[in-house]
């Protein structure tokens, strides 16, 4: 499911949960809406040729969950990852897309309008 806002797409997936669920490292409680707890997280994803090698300040990101590196035929794309995910009765909600041009804040509202249906 589409979820849009503007010129920005983010993606809407609803599952059940699983206790095997694992959060990306990087998330962070951003919010409680109505006893529900609003994770999110925001990752750089790089794309690079094979034979890469990385710059310290990459290695550090990379060490932290905040860069992901993929090897490819590539030049060095990178683009960013937001994610955003909420348990509610008995479903895992994620909420997320690729370089959007939103704030945790505007993604926060937009799972607000969700959570209030």
């Amino acid at each position: 499911m589409n979820y849009i806002k503007g010129d920005d797409t983010l993606y809407l997936s609803i599952d059940p949960f699983s206790s095997k669920f694992e959060s990306p490292d990087n998330s962070k409680l951003l919010e409680t809406i109505d006893d529900t707890n609003v994770y999110y997280s925001e990752t750089l994803f790089k794309v690079v040729p094979e034979g890469y090698v990385l710059t310290p300040e990459e290695e550090k990101q990379q060490l932290a969950g905040k860069l992901t590196i993929s090897f490819g035929d590539s030049d060095g794309t990178v683009e960013t990852y937001q994610h955003m995910s909420w348990t509610e009765d008995g479903n895992l909600y994620s909420l997320s897309g690729f370089n959007c041009d939103l704030s945790a804040s505007e993604m926060l509202s937009m799972a607000e309008d969700i959570i209030n249906e």
